[in-house]
């Protein structure tokens, strides 16, 4: 059996009870070490999808991530390894 979307480490259920996808925790730390996470977050994400079959997950993500107009070391290590964590 696999994980649920929402125990996923990045998804926050929202107050509606609907799935904000991309809510990582807040970081204070550098930026190298943002990418370690988001590196460790892609990996995460594919693992689901791989074992749930759900490839939506990675359009909600990327919308999320536009919306919210911020894009910093958590998204650049997501986005650079996602092709790896993929494979």
């Amino acid at each position: 059996m696999h994980a649920q979307v929402s125990e996923l480490s990045f998804v926050q259920v929202t107050p509606a009870g609907s799935f904000d996808t991309w809510a990582p925790p807040p970081l204070e730390a550098d930026y190298d070490a943002a990418c370690i996470v988001g590196r460790g977050l892609a990996i995460e994400a594919a693992d689901y999808m791989e074992a749930s079959g759900d490839m939506t997950l990675l359009g909600s993500i990327v919308r999320r991530i536009s919306e919210k107009g911020q894009f910093g070391g958590v998204e650049a290590g997501f986005f650079a390894a996602l092709p790896g964590a993929l494979a």
